[in-house]
């Protein structure tokens, strides 16, 4: 027995619309904190094994002003 209804689908098989795109302000860049209270990290990889603190001053050339006495730590295991 077929009644009219099993013609067309119960349920939409279509998908949804996608939501209207709403615009989003464009936040600016926060200002370049100076405060003293941030730690920055950069991991350099395969190194020689003969590497040392000096030898990562010296690829890191001018941006060596940056770093703080004592702000080069060698991690030597995978911890």
């Amino acid at each position: 027995v077929l009644n009219r209804y099993m013609s067309t689908p119960l349920i939409s098989t279509l998908p949804p619309p996608p939501p209207p795109m709403v615009s989003v302000p464009v936040l600016a860049t926060p200002p370049f904190i100076t405060t003293g209270s941030t730690r920055d990290c950069i991991r350099l990889r395969g190194l020689p094994y003969t590497a040392a603190i000096e030898d990562i001053l010296e690829f890191m050339g001018e941006h060596t002003i940056d770093i703080k006495p004592h702000g080069v730590h060698m991690v030597l295991n995978q911890q």
